[in-house]
């Protein structure tokens, strides 16, 4: 009896670590998610602005700036404490585009009140975003997407998308 019980241990010893092998699967750890590059990262003196997408639509037609070229030209009106911009200039399949951003701060908080577009045109034209954007205390980051639907001089529809957007406005040098 006892050689029987033995055998009958061994047995099950045996299954159970027959079982564990054949359902053991092999792991992996899943590779750490990186955040995308940026496809545009602009610096001034008072601003940093990144972003996954620029996009300005006139009417169907899509205005990208490049992330580098010798067209691009990224500036700022320095200003003072209360008011600074972020101004962009390129040339997309021979037209002047531009994208300027107009900053206002008190002692507390930044933000925009007006953003400006080139409609894309020969002759190209002002298009106007008027509103209160990226609200954020002083020192603090905009992180965020955003869409702005405006209408060209001519009456074509316009609009600005800003994809995963940080933006940093009266930025501290040090």
């Amino acid at each position: 009896m006892r050689t029987v019980l033995k055998f009958f241990l061994i047995l099950m010893l045996g299954v159970l670590v027959l079982g564990a092998c054949a359902q053991a699967e092999p792991t992996s750890t899943p590779a750490p998610t990186e955040s995308p590059v940026p496809a545009v990262e602009w610096e001034t003196s008072t601003v940093l602005f990144s972003a996954q997408a620029v996009e300005i639509d006139i009417d169907g037609t899509v205005f990208v700036p490049p992330a580098a070229s010798p067209t691009l030209e990224v500036d700022s009106d320095p200003g003072d404490a209360e008011y600074t911009t972020l101004e962009v200039e390129w040339m997309d399949e021979g037209r002047e585009m531009r994208l300027y951003i107009y900053f206002q701060a008190d002692s507390s908080r930044w933000w925009s009140d007006e953003i400006r577009t080139y409609d894309g045109q020969a002759n190209a034209e002002w298009v106007y975003y008027e509103g209160r954007f990226f609200d954020r205390p002083l020192g603090s980051t905009f992180e965020g997407s955003l869409e702005l639907s405006s209408t060209t001089d001519s009456g074509l529809p316009a609009t600005l998308t800003l994809t995963d957007l940080h933006l940093l406005a009266f930025r501290q040098l040090e």
